[in-house]
């Protein structure tokens, strides 16, 4: 452990400046903070770990923590509670916090894989975040990233992941088309959700290797993706609600697919 005391410490000032989403680009690192999320980093994320700041305090409470990151070779900095707060970013900082390094968004092979997830344009953290969990849950392991979707490593997408950002593939698609092109050779079957033109999504029937498209939270999913999709679903709602937030109709239409895949 290296006990840090100096509020100019170098250390100090590189994590403050990775709540900047061009600064965490530029440096490839992103911040977790919390003991929980933390805890899950550990476990899913533990090989792209950089550093870790501690508490003083938090340590002298979590022993069992200190010796993980020691087990895993983790470099550990401790600070007193007025330092941490200048890298916190958080309202009630728990003393603990990782620097991860950012995976390479590089897209896969899509053969090898089965559920994927397609997210075009959606822009507001807490949304992203939420998805992502859900995502996580009903076994969409992967992720692609279109037209201008917010930086999934901004502190509220990791924080509202709940862990499920480490257990997660990122795809970065700056080119769409081919993305989708790619997916559908691998024998994917695309299916996008939409408003105009679309069927109950209860007459659709996902199959084991299906890529859902979900749509920007005021636009929906554009014409170029709808284009390429080969279904286009609606969820039936009651009354005159005219749409759902993009993280209720992603998690909708996710568990239909885990549920049509899983027999439930």
């Amino acid at each position: 452990m290296i006990n840090i005391t100096s509020k100019d410490n170098k250390i100090l000032k590189h994590t403050k400046k990775l709540w900047r989403s061009s600064y965490r680009a530029k440096s490839g690192e992103f911040v977790a903070e919390g003991e929980r999320l933390c805890a899950e980093a550990l476990t899913y994320g533990k090989p792209q770990i950089s550093y870790a700041i501690l508490t003083d305090e938090f340590v002298r409470q979590n022993v069992n923590f200190q010796k993980k990151l020691d087990d895993l070779g983790v470099c550990v900095y401790t600070v007193s509670e007025k330092l941490f707060s200048m890298v916190s970013q958080t309202t009630t900082p728990q003393g603990v916090l990782l620097v991860i390094r950012i995976p390479d968004g590089k897209a896969p092979n899509f053969a090898d894989l089965s559920r994927v997830l397609i997210l075009d344009g959606i822009n507001e953290p807490g949304n992203m975040g939420t998805i992502i969990r859900t995502a996580d849950a009903f076994g969409f392991s992967t992720i692609v990233l279109c037209n201008s979707c917010v930086d999934i490593y901004n502190p509220k997408v990791v924080r509202s992941s709940m862990g499920g950002i480490f257990r997660t593939k990122f795809i970065n698609a700056p080119n769409v088309s081919e993305t989708i092109e790619s997916i559908k050779n691998a024998e994917f079957q695309v299916v996008a959700t939409a408003i105009e033109e679309a069927v109950d999504i209860n007459t659709v029937h996902f199959t084991e290797k299906c890529a859902l498209i979900i749509g920007n939270e005021a636009s929906g999913v554009s014409d170029e993706l709808l284009t390429l999709s080969d279904k286009k679903v609606k969820i039936p709602m009651a009354n005159e609600t005219e749409s759902l937030n993009a993280a209720v109709a992603a998690g909708i239409a996710m568990f239909k697919g885990w549920s049509d895949i899983n027999g439930k």
